[in-house]
């Protein structure tokens, strides 16, 4: 049976790019569990690659790495043998395995990173390509909190393989086609979503990135309302949304659920209009927001 390499559900670049490389290295099978965004999409298409095969479940008999999560609740179903894991977020604990397998949490800006890392001196043009990308994005072009030395140098080495002269300047690039959103609140709200618990609230934690608040602050109504749909659909306590500009560097953070006050109190500002607080410099999900989550309602 096959052995697959495969990310969370509602992947990101990241996730999709490790995917496909690591695949290749250890002679497997590339799959993705969702729908690719139009960054990704624009990923791929520059470096002429084509897209992992779209998997709903890993079967019996089926062997799988997992790359960008170590969370059971961002995977697909299971029932195969999970053979390594493979991270840069914090641990979850969630996963169990019959027998020991390989872990790899490293505290970069990537999964990307650590890949690349591993295979350096061994990467073709459009590997190289495909994990720059994944370090630009999940980084923020270095911007983000989660940005390490490390991602640094090794998208500088990953640039010189690929032939890419401007780093930043393919970052801003990549990153105006995440800011480019759906004309539907809902989709953009479970583009890149995520679920923690923290004591016994459960909470959705959704982000986009884009260029200049407007697009989506113009609408605020329309998500506040897509946001408590799918908080009812899911059973959250709170739905947070991450609206993270990334030229001015800093995000609006729209929240729905029993108690908005309560949320701004732990973030330490002041609810704004009922439904938002404002977060300057705040880049970083898994740095910035959850660790705050997590303190507050432990």
């Amino acid at each position: 049976m096959a052995t697959w390499v495969i990310g969370h559900k509602n992947p990101d670049t990241d996730s999709i790019v490790s995917a496909i490389v690591y695949a290749r290295k250890i002679g497997a099978k590339a799959a993705r569990a969702g729908e690719l965004n139009p960054e990704t999409k624009f990923v791929l298409e520059k470096f002429a690659v084509q897209a992992p095969e779209l998997k709903e479940k890993i079967e019996a008999g089926e062997k799988v790495v997992i790359v960008d999560t170590n969370n059971k609740e961002e995977l697909i179903p299971i029932e195969g043998e999970i053979i390594e894991i493979i991270d840069h977020h914090r641990l979850f604990g969630n996963i169990s395995t019959a027998q020991p397998i390989k872990v790899c949490i490293e505290p970069v800006g990537s999964t990307s990173t650590i890949i690349a890392e591993r295979f350096l001196d061994e990467l073709c043009r459009e590997e190289a390509g495909l994990l720059l990308s994944g370090i630009l994005s999940d980084t923020v072009v270095f911007k983000s909190p989660t940005t390490t030395q490390k991602d640094k140098e090794i998208a500088k080495r990953l640039a010189e393989i690929a032939g890419i002269n401007n780093i930043e300047g393919y970052g801003i690039e990549l990153k105006s086609k995440a800011a480019q959103l759906s004309k539907e609140p809902k989709e953009n709200v479970l583009r890149d979503f995520k679920i923690t618990h923290a004591g016994e609230l459960k909470f959705g934690i959704a982000q986009v990135e884009i260029i200049g608040y407007e697009s989506v602050m113009e609408r605020k109504d329309e998500y506040l309302a897509a946001m408590e749909e799918i908080r009812k659909e899911k059973g959250l306590d709170y739905l947070l949304f991450m609206v993270t500009d990334i030229l001015q560097q800093g995000t609006k953070l729209l929240i729905v659920g029993k108690n908005p006050e309560r949320i701004a109190k732990a973030f330490e500002k002041n609810l704004v209009e009922g439904c938002y607080i404002e977060l300057p410099g705040v880049m970083s999900r898994k740095k910035q927001v959850m660790p705050v989550i997590q303190e507050k309602f432990k």
